[in-house]
């Protein structure tokens, strides 16, 4: 590293976010971008300027960089941490306009390329230490089947494959009704018809290139039950994952929590066992995908 020092000062070339100034231009180099701090903006539009189509292209870290860093103006690659945050730890190189959240031996090696000042050139496939994260449209579209669940109470949802701009949402399910089990326990239910839209089940007799289906419980108390949490409901949850998977389906599956303020991605393994892959905060979820 490149260092002065004097005898009254320490001036080191690395400044803010840790980047190096270029004292003969004024602008920090990112790796991908130039960054003008006198402005507060890139000096060219970001590669993945299509995700975030209501930002403007020369936006920094979306005008909040008490809460954002963009360490090289690139795909983020996130991990959370021991505290339950969810934390920017690296980068893969490209311009695929994806968001991922990662965990296991996948997080390890992103934290080791990134403390080498490398990108992370491993496979990101959809499993379960990879989970791609909705952005663009496709996230706006979550956002607002959590806001739709938020006023009426019942559950809403949708899908989407590789390459939508935007998600296709189903129909909003009945309002949430008490019920008893075999054994007379009285509880409450909420549901959702999946691929139900416009009155009709549309299910998809391929889905090897959808990525994303998730759905939202509301939070409603009934027979003194609290619904509301993120946990996938077993077996219907489950069960819908697993017809799903039986026509190709390899993406990501998640749960929304109005209540707890979650989402829990979960899915069935190779030998049927149901399986919880990671569980994180609604706020931390939106700021991954740019919201």
């Amino acid at each position: 590293m490149a260092e002065q020092r004097g005898q009254h000062y320490y001036n080191s070339p690395y400044k803010f976010n840790g980047k190096e100034l270029d004292e003969e231009t004024g602008l920090y180099y990112y790796g991908a971008r130039y960054y003008n701090p006198k402005v507060s903006i890139w000096l060219s539009v970001d590669p993945h300027a299509e995700r975030y189509p209501s930002w403007s292209p020369y936006n920094f870290v979306f005008n909040n960089p008490l809460i954002f860093i963009d360490p090289d103006g690139r795909d983020p690659i996130y991990g959370k941490n021991f505290w339950g945050n969810v934390k920017l730890i690296g980068d893969d190189g490209k311009t695929d306009g994806k968001s991922y959240l990662v965990r296991g031996d996948v997080k390890k090696d992103v934290k080791a390329a990134t403390k080498e000042g490398q990108n992370y050139t491993g496979a990101l496939i959809e499993g379960k230490n990879v989970m791609n994260i909705p952005t663009g449209g496709v996230m706006d579209d979550v956002v607002n089947s959590v806001n739709d669940t938020e006023k009426s109470g019942k559950e809403n949802g949708g899908h989407s494959f590789i390459g939508d701009a935007n998600a296709t949402r189903w129909d909003e399910g009945p309002a949430a009704q008490p019920y008893k089990d075999q054994e007379g326990n009285e509880g409450a239910r909420a549901q959702l018809i999946m691929f139900k839209i416009n009155g009709k089940t549309q299910k998809p007799k391929d889905a090897s290139n959808m990525e994303f289906w998730w759905h939202v419980h509301p939070n409603v108390t009934i027979n003194g039950v609290s619904l509301g949490s993120s946990n996938p409901t077993d077996p219907a949850d489950f069960n819908g994952q697993k017809s799903v998977q039986s026509i190709g389906f390899k993406g990501n599956s998640f749960v929304i929590g109005v209540r707890t303020g979650t989402v829990t991605f979960f899915t069935v393994d190779s030998k049927g066992n149901n399986k919880i892959l990671m569980t994180v905060k609604y706020s931390d979820f939106k700021k991954m995908g740019g919201k």
